[in-house]
């Protein structure tokens, strides 16, 4: 882009699957290069939606894209004069398969104690009369009358 006489000296273009690969993305350049320079990024912008982030070192311009939002703006193709140098992505061809979590083994489970019960301890006995003691039938019992 140097010799293009453009506002920056490289663009940075890469592709990002998913929102988490994309911040890995960017927290990881933006580690890298303040490590390795000191320098932090200067303007950030994008990382709300995550299809289009843009991370500005004035001298490096970085731009992460979800694949739609890459194969739409097509922003290779709009400097088509400047080098364009394609690093392959390595990774994908030496790294292992990641892993689905395996369901994990069935678990015996001790059986849970059966529900307790209360007792209840009052019962509706029958009215014993107060004259001798015996207990009246419900049919005996008067109501009291209104006089």
């Amino acid at each position: 882009m140097r010799r293009l006489d453009a506002v920056t000296d490289f663009f940075v273009v890469c592709t990002a699957d998913v929102d988490q690969h994309a911040r890995a993305i960017v927290k990881n350049i933006e580690e890298h290069v303040h490590q390795a320079t000191g320098d932090r990024v200067l303007h950030r912008e994008g990382m709300e939606a995550l299809n289009w982030v843009l991370l500005d070192y004035v001298d490096v311009v970085v731009h992460v894209f979800k694949p739609s939002f890459r194969e739409f703006y097509k922003i290779e193709d709009l400097w088509g004069d400047a080098e364009t140098l394609t690093i392959p992505n390595e990774m994908k061809a030496t790294a292992p398969k990641p892993m689905r979590r395996k369901a994990e083994p069935a678990v015996r489970k001790a059986k849970a104690p059966a529900p307790r019960t209360r007792k209840t301890t009052a019962t509706k006995k029958p009215a014993a009369s107060p004259a001798n003691g015996r207990r009246k039938s419900s049919s005996a019992i008067r109501k009291p009358t209104k006089t």
